[in-house]
């Protein structure tokens, strides 16, 4: 299994077959590299791969092993690390600060995006910063800060971006791009085609994140302290700016037009169920969100309800391996109980990892959106260019889970309306397994659904900026 993980891990070492002749201090060493690693900027798996000779089972040996062992005598007694590593201090000092500072204060239309970033800390700085300059915030789904009620927070900035009165009317001069990547296609899109004069990119590791060129000020530093830096050098706060105040207003209206789409749904699709879940999941737990359409479609329609939650996504393998196990851990991590929002493909593909359900603590809901095949390509061309459409992309496969209730001795739902889904899914917390709500929805009906959602918020927005 030698670097089967290829470069995705931060660490690999090929351990050599137990003997005599390598003092077990290289294990321990190895050992503490590897978790050192694992804990770096940025952190990650690392990936030990361990070699035995036959016969695998354990063998009585003459070797004085006592004697082997006494050079880690002192740390067998220690409860700690033999080699213990201090953490990298990275620091924004005030000089880079002001390097940045004329980029942001010349600035004529500048814009905050907030990717993935994990402390709450974090996010609060984030905001002050962005009271202080009086910029708008958009935020991904994995920011945090999607869900949180702010004058300067835009939620619904992606389905902003369908307008283009809106893109001619707001041409950021300026991107300042905290944490991760961001889901929205659309975002990227609109940055292509304004071409911002500065794109500022803030990251805590030295790892490249620009998809499209354009990063003009890379800074490699903590989010919080960056944030800091800059509330310390910039003297006053910037007056009030009439179109972010109205930009929010366009935004609440937003969040009003898909609340009344929803509530003329007579059955349960997967736009309603991704409303839903954000309007009911618990307070304090987590949300994992799986690749393709869940994550875009909580990104771009859940409800702004002020909730604190621990929001965790994961492309997996090809998009959609291993996403069940990645849910499962982070359950594990968070020690509270959890929302999976999965595909019917993502599911497939990890049915076995439901088998680790068995040992949590809490339990997960695993929401799957069965639109029988891969219903993001749907919204790609290539579903109206090619007679091989449903064959190579579409993946229709024909199946239900229901039986996967027996086989993992998990609960099952499959609710046919808003009523029973709420039902369903507030019963799902209060119960000590685990629990998969099967929603079923066609691939047509949805793409159909998000279009016609998507027109009427057009309208809204077109009408808005004219008025």
């Amino acid at each position: 299994q030698v670097k089967i993980f290829g470069d995705y891990v931060r660490f690999f070492f090929d351990m050599p077959c137990p003997t005599h002749a390598i003092q077990p201090q290289m294990v321990l060493t190895t050992i503490d590299q590897a978790v050192h690693r694992a804990k770096g900027s940025p952190a990650g798996p690392v990936h030990i791969n361990c070699m035995f000779r036959e016969p695998l089972n354990p063998q009585k040996t003459k070797k004085d092993i006592k004697r082997y062992l006494l050079g880690i005598g002192a740390w067998e007694k220690s409860g700690a690390p033999f080699t213990s590593y201090t953490k990298a201090q990275k620091d924004f000092t005030v000089a880079q600060a002001n390097e940045i500072l004329p980029i942001l204060t010349l600035a004529k239309s500048g814009v905050i995006v907030v990717g993935k970033i994990s402390r709450e800390e974090e996010r609060e700085q984030v905001l002050k910063l962005a009271e202080k300059l009086n910029w708008p915030v958009f935020p991904d789904i994995t920011s945090g800060l999607r869900f949180k009620q702010h004058p300067n927070i835009i939620s619904f900035y992606d389905q902003l971006l369908l307008s283009e009165k809106f893109q001619r009317n707001f041409k950021a001069d300026c991107v300042l791009h905290l944490g991760g990547r961001i889901t929205s296609k659309r975002w990227y899109q609109y940055v292509e085609k304004v071409k911002p004069k500065n794109y500022i990119m803030v990251l805590d590791h030295p790892l490249r994140n620009d998809p499209l060129h354009n990063v003009t000020v890379r800074v490699e530093a903590p989010i919080l302290k960056f944030s800091e830096g800059l509330l310390n050098v910039i003297s006053l706060r910037r007056p009030k700016d009439k179109f972010l105040t109205r930009l929010h207003l366009i935004s609440q209206k937003i969040d009003q037009t898909i609340e009344s789409f929803i509530a003329k749904d007579k059955g349960l699709s997967e736009i309603t169920a991704s409303r839903l879940i954000s309007l009911q999941i618990k307070e304090g737990s987590g949300l994992f969100l799986a690749s393709s359409l869940p994550i875009r479609e909580v990104d771009m329609y859940a409800a702004v309800t002020n909730k604190q939650l621990t929001i965790e996504s994961n492309r997996g393998a090809s998009g959609i391996d291993g996403t069940i196990a990645s849910a499962t851990g982070f359950l594990n991590g968070i020690n509270k109980p959890a929302t999976l929002l999965i595909g019917d493909l993502a599911f497939l593909h990890d049915l076995n990892s439901l088998a680790l359900l068995q040992k949590t603590k809490h339990p997960l809901v695993i929401v799957v959106l069965n639109n029988n095949g891969g219903g993001i390509f749907s919204f790609l061309p290539v579903a109206q260019t090619t007679p091989h459409f449903e064959k190579y992309f579409g993946t229709s496969h024909g199946l239900n889970f229901k039986a996967v209730r027996d086989l993992f001795d998990l609960n099952y739902a499959n609710p046919k309306t808003k009523k029973d889904f709420t039902r369903e899914y507030a019963k799902a917390f209060r119960q000590s397994r685990s629990t998969i709500i099967e929603i079923t929805t066609g691939r047509e009906d949805t793409y159909k659904e998000h279009k016609d959602l998507q027109q009427h918020i057009v309208t809204v927005v077109d009408r808005l900026l004219s008025s």
